[in-house]
């Protein structure tokens, strides 16, 4: 594992003090598992941005939480994704903003504390869907087709009255009979 490590503090200069700083300004995560954890098919999955694990239980990472607020804060002010999360102190793609502000668990849940309250998620999930709709973002789907009754078919028993094999297909499939079965 520390050669891997050691592989990427290389590629980006071989001093540590600038991994830790790639790390923070683009919020990169290495995550390592004991191979006992992988044999039991243990897998780690993100942690959101303002928690950290200890001993297996989440806690609100303070300086990051009050990003976050100020996150939801700055947008619901009026600022565009980016804006908002520059704003806030975070460098993100707008996607990644857009799912920062979608992500529920910021209300708390069995796992997670609470870092934003629900007026504040859905103020600016409000915003958010209004934005989209003015910038003709929001498809509407189609109501979905009813499907058509299911369909029967039937066929004679067929005779052979050609030699060549393709009319006589042609023949045996001008047969069939389809009728539709309706749903009483």
């Amino acid at each position: 594992m520390a050669g891997r490590i050691q592989g990427i503090t290389v590629e980006i200069g071989g001093d540590t003090t600038k991994l830790q700083t790639f790390k923070e300004r683009n919020y990169f995560r290495i995550t390592l598992w004991s191979e006992s954890e992988r044999e039991v098919g243990w897998i780690m999955s993100h942690t959101p941005y303002g928690y950290v694990i200890r001993d297996g239980a989440a806690y609100i990472d303070e300086e990051k939480a009050k990003r976050v607020r100020k996150l939801f804060d700055g947008y619901i002010s009026g600022l565009a994704l980016q804006p908002a999360a520059e704003k806030a102190g975070l460098y993100l793609f707008h996607g990644s903003v857009g799912r920062m502000l979608r992500n529920k668990r910021y209300l708390g849940d069995g796992y997670y504390p609470p870092i934003i309250d629900i007026e504040t998620f859905n103020e600016a999930e409000e915003i958010r869907i209004s934005r989209a709709a003015s910038l003709g973002r929001i498809k509407d789907l189609d109501a979905p087709s009813k499907p058509k009754g299911a369909v029967s078919f039937t066929m004679p028993k067929v005779s052979v009255k050609y030699s060549d094999p393709f009319r006589q297909a042609e023949y045996a499939y001008s047969m069939i009979e389809t009728e539709e079965v309706r749903d009483e």
